[in-house]
């Protein structure tokens, strides 16, 4: 089998400059009607405990401005300093653009892969691969090969989605986003071979 990592099966240019115009969009509109509600007239009537809230209101137009400026260097910064890569026993995923995060994750202790896209991903052909580790949980994996709205079952389709979105290490899932359809499938088939690879017998010592 040849190499899987972030260099072979890569989170495609085209999946940041989506999230990035999407988000933008959405900094804006808040942006927008925090200014509106802002504008309203206001009454002189007020307790001195409203200041605080009013304070929030006025300066929320320049929070989402600065989150609409802030976010496409952030998203950037954190695909740079995402990492992944399948080793020989060990899912290995490193992430962190200051402080620095590395799991190393048995094959043994997978539970669930999930390939999911959003409708926007569908479009561009964009899929996210959603790993499950479930370490020191007995019993098998099960490898969900079907799109996240036809897996009813365990996940809501509002979680789906926001998964779809997410990049990197989440308390026992580990969300690579972004791949190919073609990059998605090799990788997620390539989990399963080395999920059933570390449940064989060991018999070397036979």
């Amino acid at each position: 089998m040849s190499r899987i990592d972030d260099t072979t099966h890569r989170i495609q240019s085209g999946w940041l400059a989506k999230e990035i115009i999407v988000n933008s969009f959405w900094f804006l509109a808040f942006a927008g009607i925090s200014a509106l509600i802002g504008s309203f007239p206001r009454s002189t009537d007020f307790q001195p405990e409203d200041v605080f809230g009013l304070w929030i209101i006025e300066r929320l137009p320049g929070l989402f401005i600065g989150l609409f400026l802030f976010f496409p260097l952030y998203l950037l910064l954190r695909k740079m300093n995402y990492h992944y890569s399948l080793e020989d026993k060990f899912l290995v995923v490193e992430q962190g653009i200051f402080a620095k995060q590395k799991r190393h994750i048995p094959y043994a202790s997978l539970q669930n892969v999930l390939l999911m896209r959003t409708f926007l991903d569908t479009l561009f052909g964009f899929v996210t691969v959603s790993i499950e580790n479930a370490s020191g949980v007995a019993g098998g994996m099960m490898p969900a090969r079907s799109w996240y709205w036809r897996d009813r079952g365990r996940h809501s389709y509002l979680i789906n989605v926001m998964l779809a979105r997410m990049m990197g290490i989440f308390g026992n899932r580990v969300s690579i986003p972004g791949l190919s359809a073609r990059d998605a499938v090799q990788f997620r088939d390539a989990l399963l071979e080395k999920f059933q690879e570390s449940r064989r017998p060991d018999v070397s010592g036979l």
